[in-house]
């Protein structure tokens, strides 16, 4: 059975999240651990923390309930809560996957009133940047539609990892992947042939729905943002390395602007580079 964590702070943003996964595994076998983390402050009583936990339970109940009264979806046999306090909220999620040995997260991008980015916005891309295991991040605004078309952008290193990872992922919804590799014009176009990487890739892992394209751009992040726009997919899936790498990655608006911009989810899986390079 598979084991999805969803991490809330019973936010608007969490709560479409929750919905975007159950409706997502609907049909499947799967575990739900619906985990809401109490930040602890030096010097808070235990009042105050009981208090906290009985309001959040109350929250819980009253998700179900929207679940099922507003969104229209019958609540899994397996959703447990589990209500935990802890100094850091995005290292304690990625402990407590570990520790009950969750498949993946599922979590809003943004989270409470005018501070969202600071608050579960942050600690979803915090989570990203140092959990091994893939995190499904969807944007407040995104709705979900029936998984058509996955497109993942790759420099091309490890792509066989990266394949290997993607496609578990692919196969449990029969989806197409579309990997796409951006290159500047000093590169020449003929180092590349989409129809045989392509064709190896679907032959390696036995699965039909896969192509591959190579667009040359000087800019990365806007002959991405331009395929983006232009396929529309469903999700979009990368890999991420070292927690400056992400961040990096993150200033250069990469990730924002394809989670804000065209409201597609981010599937990301952090390489553990150890692994890799052995």
């Amino acid at each position: 059975m598979l084991r999805v964590l969803l991490p809330t702070d019973f936010s608007k943003a969490s709560l479409n999240a929750i919905v975007y996964a159950f409706k997502l595994f609907e049909g499947k076998q799967v575990w739900f651990d619906v985990l809401h983390i109490i930040p602890e402050h030096e010097g808070e009583g235990t009042e105050n923390i009981t208090e906290q936990i009985h309001e959040a339970k109350l929250h819980f109940e009253a998700m179900k309930h929207k679940v099922v009264t507003c969104h229209k979806l019958s609540l899994p046999s397996q959703l447990h809560l589990h209500i935990i306090s802890d100094v850091s909220v995005s290292a304690k999620i990625g402990k407590y996957a570990l520790a009950q040995q969750m498949d993946m997260v599922v979590m809003g991008s943004t989270g409470i009133g005018n501070h969202e980015d600071h608050l579960f916005g942050s600690v979803t891309l915090s989570v990203i940047a140092e959990l091994e295991k893939p995190v499904l991040s969807i944007p407040k605004q995104s709705q979900y539609k029936k998984l058509q078309k996955i497109v993942y952008a790759t420099d091309l290193n490890d792509i066989d990892f990266e394949a290997k990872e993607l496609m578990a992922f692919a196969k449990l919804f029969n989806v197409a992947v579309h990997f796409v590799h951006v290159f500047p014009e000093v590169i020449s176009a003929t180092r590349f042939n989409p129809a045989h990487i392509s064709h190896d890739l679907t032959r390696k892992y036995n699965y039909p729905h896969i192509t591959f394209d190579a667009i040359m751009n000087n800019d990365v992040e806007n002959g991405l943002l331009q395929f983006i726009e232009t396929h529309q997919p469903d999700i979009v899936a990368m890999f991420t390395r070292k927690r400056n790498t992400y961040e990096q990655l993150v200033d250069k608006s990469i990730t924002r602007k394809v989670a804000l911009g065209s409201a597609a989810p981010i599937f990301a899986f952090r390489k553990n580079e150890e692994l890799i390079d052995a």
